[in-house]
This record gives structure tokens, C-alpha cells and sequence, in this order.
């Protein structure tokens, strides 16, 4: 020990004789690091812990940029969502609802994070669930009330339900109504860090608003997309004026709330 606190004296005396040599070499060191950590990262993100949707890249979110200049998302009702899904650009769908709930039937309510996902959004993420399956479209027919079935998050399932592993087909009590579960979702995918989902109730009605995400087809860039998305948002301005900022201009934008997993 002794031996170890002599030689570091001595170190630290050499770099006080040698500030340009000191500088330099904390200088490389600093370089080195910063390097090596953005190396680091890179690999980390495309080869050990990537995205667990297929082509994340071309998730986006809707959103215009105002005349301002500042990015504001866009919500849209059921009847705009239908409309926009036939645009060429789009490949699928990813609307939904955020709410909380309060898991009933126990000794003590808990809330719990619930989103209403478009029915056919398991199935366009491409994430298998880890038991059971996910929401299906014969959940949520448009027009119709949604089946009272869910899909519950891993982390939900292991944390507030025990991982029981005979959960799928027991019910999950919500603001005193039971629903079915039907799956559980894989252990990294978590779409906006929901705890329950439920098929997304899609209705007539011009008042109730979703948010919109949508993956674009492969090889369509952002500007393509905004060209093709802006008459429509325009004509949807035209009739729902309070609904959109004046003189918008359509911008896509990457949506990273719903690609990373637990």
C-alpha cells in the first residue's frame, strides 16, 4: 500500500512539472472515451438492444409545423383516421386512446395505464406475444362496441398479476367491468409504456379524437409523405377549423414513445 501511495505521488509530481504533456494526455484520454462510448452506443442500439418492431424506422407520428415554426402533434377522429389510412403512403395504422383505469375486484384499487389500440395494432407492430395472442380485428368492428378483452404488458403481468402463467382466459376487473385476458406482450415491447390494452372503440362520432402514428410504406422519405398528407389535412382543417393552427404545414415526425421496451 505504501509502495502504491509513493508512486502516485510521484505521477502526480511529473505532471505538475509537465503541464503540456498533462494536457495532452487527459486531452486523448477525453478523446478516447467519448469515442469509444459513441461506438459503444451505436452497437448497443443496432445489435444488442435494437428495437423490438420491425422497421421502427418507419413509424412516424402526425404532426404540422405551424407558422410560428413550432411542431405540434395532430389528433384526429375516427371518421379522418379511416380516410387517411387510404392514402398511398401509409402502409398501417397505429391510432389509439390514453386513459387511466382502476383495476376493481381486489382489497385495494390500483390505477393502471390503459391505452385503446387500433385492433389490428399487434398485429401491424409484429411483436408475438409472450403467452396468448393480441387484439384481433373481429375485437373492435367499426361501429360496434369492442369485446371487453385485453392484452395486458409483461411488466403488468409479473409485477400486479403474479406471472401466473394460466392468466390468458381470466378475467380483469377495470373500473368494475371485466374483461378478458387474452395475451400477454413480450417482455420489451411496452407501446407508450401502457399497462393494459384494449381494443380502441371506433366510432361516427366527429368529437372523439385519437392519436395518430402510422408506418409508412418502405422507401417513402418524410417529405414525400408530407406532400401526400397535406390536401387531406387541409381539407380537414376546412372542416374542423378550431381543430388545426392556421397556414400548417404537414410534418411527420419519428414517434420513439412506443419503441422501447420494459
Amino acid at each position: 500500500m505504501q509502495t502504491l501511495i509513493q508512486d502516485l505521488r510521484y505521477s502526480v509530481r511529473q505532471l505538475i512539472k509537465s503541464p503540456g504533456f498533462t494536457l495532452t494526455a487527459v486531452i486523448s484520454l477525453a478523446l478516447g472515451i467519448g469515442a469509444t462510448t459513441a461506438v459503444f452506443s451505436v452497437i448497443y442500439a443496432a445489435l444488442i438492444d435494437p428495437s423490438p418492431l420491425p422497421a421502427a424506422d418507419r413509424i412516424v407520428r402526425m404532426s404540422v409545423r405551424t407558422k410560428a415554426g413550432s411542431v405540434e402533434t395532430v389528433n384526429l377522429n375516427p371518421i379522418q383516421i379511416q380516410q387517411l389510412r387510404q392514402v398511398g403512403v401509409i402502409e398501417n395504422m397505429l391510432a389509439m386512446d390514453y386513459h387511466a383505469m382502476t383495476m376493481t375486484g381486489r382489497d385495494l384499487p390500483e390505477n393502471v395505464n390503459v391505452i385503446g389500440l387500433i385492433s389490428n395494432g399487434f398485429d401491424d407492430l409484429g411483436v408475438p406475444p409472450a403467452l396468448g395472442r393480441g387484439l384481433l380485428r373481429s375485437d373492435a368492428i367499426d361501429g360496434q362496441e369492442p369485446q371487453p378483452v385485453a392484452v395486458v404488458s409483461y411488466k403488468f403481468w409479473q409485477e400486479r398479476l403474479g406471472g401466473d402463467p394460466q392468466v390468458v382466459g381470466k378475467n380483469l376487473q377495470l373500473d368494475r367491468k371485466n374483461y378478458a385476458i387474452v395475451g400477454v406482450a413480450a417482455p420489451r415491447f411496452r407501446w407508450y409504456s401502457a399497462d393494459v390494452y384494449l381494443p380502441l372503440k371506433m366510432t361516427a362520432d366527429p368529437a372523439h379524437f385519437c392519436i395518430v402514428d402510422f408506418r409508412l410504406r418502405p422507401g417513402v422519405k418524410h417529405q414525400a409523405a408530407d406532400a401526400a398528407l397535406q390536401p387531406l389535412l387541409d381539407q380537414f382543417a376546412r372542416d374542423m377549423p378550431k381543430h388545426f393552427p392556421e397556414h400548417f404545414k404537414v410534418q411527420v415526425g419519428g414517434s420513439t414513445s412506443g419503441l422501447k421496451g420494459t
